[in-house]
């Protein structure tokens, strides 16, 4: 136990370089982000439907770095911004759709929401019965619509075209219920008209659009429509790309279509960004039945603002840390980079300091003996003591040499000390 002592004891001026390094460092780490959730929640749609799709799709790729993702079943885009908005912050993330935005009368300039980047285009369909004849949405008037669940994108959607279009609950019947009760009760014919929102993927949707009892409405007069609603995007669906053994469609569809966007508060941790990001790019970067472009995930088209690391990787991509390294390890070094210059200032002139001041504490461990070896050599010289007197001292002094640490880059000057107490020792033992 002494010798551990005595060797932490030689050891002080590394010490007190340490603590002066761990002093700085809990100093700066208060100016530090804090570190980044490792769950978060994103508010998706109903169970069966696209958004939770393809939330599902997202907690797949983060899981891999390290990143629990918690899907909530909603309604859609109307009870997601509602989550959103909730002070309670349950939710991290939401998919929206285009136009859910302006209904909410959110303004982009004073809500805390952001736009991490717009996803994939939603066509909007009416499916109506084949005796049915629509040239425009006002031919469904006094009809039986289905306009979708309360609290959905596809339900804000159909209400206000429709309502643009003189039709409204006074003068029609407009149901609300889910597409899949919908696509049922419009093949039964307990309605007249049902209108979706969502991928040609979708399976309620693929299976009325191959359904030879239903007539898929194409919207002819699109261009009002973009005209008027600037989150409104006109697209074709080209003849046969759904079933071309069928021809489904039968002829090209112009279709109206939102933007379907990735939320999140403007305090989402950057890191989260980056890696909501990535999984975005890696699902929705491919061509579509829409379009043979390459347009998403993109910065345009989101009704709100950007996120700033959300614009910042759009246009970059990754930063040079996350595209080379372990996603912690690129967030742990992000985050103390703001540590690096202070703690540079202080270790360079650290390190001139403590290694010579250490190399000095080694050897006055060392030389401190000579003082008190040259004293006897004087005293006996000066015959100022007996020999015995003499070698008594010496002895002690051999004693404490014995039990001094020194690293071994210091040994040679130990056992130099050594030598000389042999050689004194020699001087008083001569006849």
């Amino acid at each position: 136990m002494n010798r551990y002592l005595a060797c932490l004891r030689s050891q002080w001026p590394l010490l007190v370089g340490i603590f002066a390094v761990a002093a700085v460092f809990a100093y700066c780490w208060r100016f530090v982000d804090p570190a980044p959730p490792r769950s978060i929640t994103i508010a998706a749609g109903p169970a069966d439907g696209a958004y939770y799709w393809w939330a599902q799709k997202y907690a797949g790729l983060l899981a891999k770095q390290g990143i629990k993702v918690n899907i909530s079943v909603t309604n859609g885009a109307a009870d997601n911004l509602k989550l959103m908005l909730d002070a309670n912050r349950e939710v991290d993330a939401a998919f929206i759709q285009g136009g859910a935005v302006t209904a909410a009368n959110l303004d982009p300039d004073t809500t805390p929401l952001r736009a991490l980047a717009a996803l994939f285009h939603e066509p909007l369909w009416l499916f109506h019965q084949p005796t049915l004849t629509v040239n425009s949405l006002r031919d469904l008037k006094g009809k039986r619509v289905a306009i979708g669940l309360r609290g959905s994108g596809g339900n804000l959607l159909a209400t206000e075209l429709l309502k643009w279009s003189g039709v409204t609950g006074q003068n029609s019947t407009l149901t609300i219920i889910d597409d899949n009760e919908a696509g049922q009760a419009l093949t039964a014919g307990r309605l007249d008209a049902m209108f979706a929102v969502g991928a040609v993927g979708v399976p309620v949707i693929r299976r009325l659009l191959t359904n030879p009892a239903v007539r898929t409405h194409a919207f002819d007069d699109a261009a009002a429509y973009v005209r008027r609603y600037d989150y409104l995007d006109a697209v074709t669906l080209p003849a046969g790309v759904v079933d071309m053994a069928n021809n489904q469609p039968a002829r090209d569809l112009t279709l109206l279509a939102p933007v379907a966007t990735l939320i999140a508060r403007d305090d989402l941790h950057p890191a989260i960004v980056s890696q909501l990001l990535a999984a975005a790019t890696a699902l929705h970067h491919r061509h579509n039945l829409l379009s043979n472009t390459i347009d998403f995930p993109a910065a345009h088209n989101t009704e709100l603002l950007m996120h700033k690391d959300a614009a910042r990787y759009l246009q970059n991509g990754p930063s040079f840390l996350h595209r080379y390294l372990p996603y912690h390890l690129a967030a742990f070094i992000d985050r103390t980079k703001i540590m690096l210059l202070p703690l540079l200032t202080l270790l360079i002139p650290l390190f001139k300091m403590v290694m010579p001041t250490y190399r000095w504490s080694m050897r006055r461990n060392i030389w401190k003996w000579y003082k008190s070896i040259r004293a006897i050599e004087r005293d006996h010289a000066n015959r100022a003591a007996d020999n015995a007197t003499l070698l008594k001292r010496l002895d002690d002094i051999e004693a404490n040499v014995k039990k001094t640490y020194v690293p071994y880059t210091f040994a040679w000057e130990l056992y130099t000390l050594r030598n000389h107490i042999i050689m004194i020792r020699e001087m008083l033992t001569a006849k």
